[in-house]
């Protein structure tokens, strides 16, 4: 399946290229995006083997199109820094002109999303069946928190969470775009609480049990 409408969008908003300016097309973001499948919230894979050649993949008619967005805005932060390698910083007319500071904030931002990326993706590739299948061992639950003027709200940390592949474990809190991803066993349980001094929310908190598949769409709105 190709990318939404709304991840495009979702990732033009991260990389800073409003369609009516942009120099990329939907084509171009849809592409950087669908590098990256992820597992869909029920668990299902892009791909499957196939059941009428044994031995061969096919696409998974029951996957739902589920991408690592960070993964795609850090690559496309890193070709815009790639346009940028040769500028450079010069002088002239009494003034400082520092060109170089522009590639550096574009490589600070490819490293922000590349930070941000689902602990797991997919390998589209076909495998040969006798290789096997890595088991998971991580899960990702993703999702956005925007107040009642759909605006994204930062800085929320979601209390019951730790991110499981940092070391130590570190709290786990919405970006600027409002969005947070944390990385949890396989069998996760607990429960949830958005927390921001003097902000409300809906849901008040999220139970989970047995995470056994990456899940996305897990929002809240703040009051």
């Amino acid at each position: 399946m190709s990318a939404t409408a709304d991840q495009i969008a979702r990732v033009r908003r991260m990389v800073n290229e409003p369609a009516p300016t942009s120099s990329y097309s939907d084509p171009d973001i849809a592409d950087a995006i669908e590098r990256y499948p992820l597992l869909d919230a029920r668990g299902e894979e892009p791909t499957r083997e196939s059941v009428t050649t044994p031995g061969t993949v096919e696409a998974n008619p029951a996957w739902i199109s589920t991408y690592c967005l960070h993964a795609a805005a850090a690559d496309l932060w890193d070709e815009k820094a790639s346009l940028l390698a040769g500028n450079f910083d010069f002088s002239a007319d009494g003034g400082n002109y520092h060109r170089s500071q522009a590639y550096e904030m574009y490589m600070k931002q490819a490293r922000y999303h590349r930070s941000r990326r689902a602990a797991t993706s997919i390998n589209l590739r076909p495998l040969p069946l006798a290789t096997g299948t890595p088991t998971q061992t991580t899960h990702t639950i993703a999702g956005e928190i925007l107040d009642l003027g759909a605006n994204p709200v930062a800085g929320v940390e979601l209390v019951g969470f730790v991110q499981a592949h940092q070391t130590p474990p570190g709290p786990v809190t919405t970006d600027a775009l409002g969005e947070y991803v944390a990385v949890v066993l396989k069998g996760f349980s607990g429960t949830i609480i958005p927390t921001l001094a003097g902000t409300t929310f809906a849901p008040a908190s999220t139970t989970y049990t047995n995470v056994l598949a990456n899940v996305t769409g897990a929002d809240y709105t703040a009051t």
